[in-house]
């Protein structure tokens, strides 16, 4: 606990950044519920790629050179891939968002390579829907979004549904790690320094 932080004080600021990362993802969900299928899953896992991306550049230290291209699509972490497993291996993210995310970008990939036949009803995307609605059910919050979802969006079909509710719960939770991540200690590497 910080110094001259009450413990009630922490509570309270983290109740508020948790909201407005629901209220964020909440927000953004609403752009892709109604998109066919394709277009949702390639929606969504942008962003979840884009907060990733911005989390580690909060985590890193600044670049040295004037053009900061680590990050970029042709560097070592320009793909989604690369990023999820150096989020997870930084402590920005938990193992269990990282399994998720790398479940969503494999239906991203299917979906982006293959445009043709592809729905989330279909398998794989049914069988990887269902291992991400498997970790969720039993989330009390994920319950009560669900049930906001299914009543707004009665023309879902049971996967298209759960994977807006996964997707919400995986972007809410980056939302909240891109709120909290904070940069790695620049004093950490003081004994690699020459005399």
């Amino acid at each position: 606990m910080s110094a001259g932080v009450s413990r009630e004080e922490l509570e309270s600021t983290a109740k508020v950044v948790l909201h407005e990362s629901v209220r964020r993802a909440t927000t953004f969900m609403q752009q892709f519920i109604g998109q066919p299928d394709h277009v949702a899953v390639i929606i969504a896992t942008s962003k979840m790629d884009e907060l990733l991306g911005a989390s580690i550049r909060e985590r890193l230290l600044p670049c040295v050179e004037k053009k900061d291209d680590f990050l970029d699509s042709e560097r070592g972490l320009g793909t989604f891939s690369n990023r999820i497993v150096m989020a997870y291996r930084i402590g920005i993210i938990d193992d269990s968002l990282a399994r998720a995310l790398h479940i969503f970008r494999r239906i991203r990939n299917d979906f982006a390579h293959t445009y043709e036949g592809q729905s989330l009803d279909n398998a794989p995307h049914r069988d990887r829907i269902s291992a991400l609605g498997h970790t969720l059910s039993s989330h009390p919050k994920i319950v009560e979004l669900r049930t906001g979802v299914a009543t707004s969006a009665t023309d879902l079909s049971e996967h298209k549904l759960t994977f807006v509710v996964a997707a919400t719960s995986a972007i809410a939770r980056l939302e909240l790690a891109k709120s909290l991540v904070r940069m790695v200690d620049k004093t950490c590497a003081q004994h690699a320094k020459f005399p």
